[in-house]
């Protein structure tokens, strides 16, 4: 009876432990991230960001604020499973710096707080940021106030027009 069941309890002891051990394994990289806020850029040029939890064969991100879909259900997480993974650019934590090689470029989702600027000792760069609408007033949103373009004393008629400076329509 013993030479039944000894081979059949060692055998369900080392099946749990290896479920066990499979269900907490994390990617080494990506544990790091557990738990932790960070945005997502997906190959799509797509923003992600949330509140990171790793899985074995998956990634889940909790939104702080669900978003409520077309229908009005309330979308609360956003899982990325093995496919979608392969079409993550880049994961970063709020606040750190995501450094760019020349020749790159990212679009930003509107009111994200960023901050450009060139490197010291790493050469000349071109900075700068474009307005998908075009409208300094209300696409843009500044953690501090500050004046887009500084005040000029007009001695002449101006040659081209600042975008917040055009005359009203007649």
């Amino acid at each position: 009876m013993l030479d039944f069941w000894l081979p059949m309890l060692l055998l369900f002891v080392a099946a749990t432990i290896t479920a066990i051990a499979t269900r907490r394994k994390r990617d080494r990289c990506l544990k790091y991230f557990n738990r932790e806020p960070v945005m997502i850029l997906m190959e799509t040029g797509k923003w992600l960001w949330g509140r990171f939890n790793a899985y074995p064969k998956a990634m889940e991100l909790v939104f702080e604020n669900p978003e409520r879909d077309e229908t009005g259900i309330a979308k609360a997480s956003y899982v990325l499973y093995t496919p979608e993974v392969d079409g993550i650019r880049k994961i970063c934590r709020p606040g750190e710096a995501l450094i760019l090689t020349p020749g790159e470029s990212i679009c930003l989702e509107p009111f994200i707080y960023h901050k450009f600027y060139g490197e010291p000792g790493k050469g000349t760069v071109i900075v700068g940021e474009v307005s998908g609408v075009n409208d300094d007033e209300n696409d843009n949103r500044f953690l501090k106030p500050l004046k887009r373009f500084p005040q000029i004393i007009e001695d002449e008629e101006p040659l081209h027009y600042l975008c917040n400076e055009y005359p009203p329509a007649k």
